[in-house]
């Protein structure tokens, strides 16, 4: 499983980027680095191995923390076949 995504509105780097996937009574967190680009906050491309997850749907959030920092993103449905 791979998932990649970013911080609008903020240029930063050293952040705490977590992608959490939440399923079949499962949840599972895959960290990164945040890395300043042009115009967000880069969280790069995390992969988890398959075998963490369960076939069924799955949500996914991402979390984004520094120092005083903190915003999430809404959840996004994910099917697993």
């Amino acid at each position: 499983m791979s998932a990649s995504g970013y911080v609008s509105g903020l240029i930063e780097t050293g952040g705490k980027c977590t992608f959490e996937f939440a399923g079949d009574g499962r949840v599972v967190r895959v960290a990164s680095e945040g890395i300043a680009d042009r115009m967000t906050t880069s969280c790069g491309v995390i992969s988890a191995p398959v075998s963490d997850f369960a076939v069924g749907l799955w949500t996914v959030t991402l979390k984004y923390e520094l120092d005083t920092v903190s915003t999430m993103s809404q959840p996004m449905n994910v099917e697993i076949s």
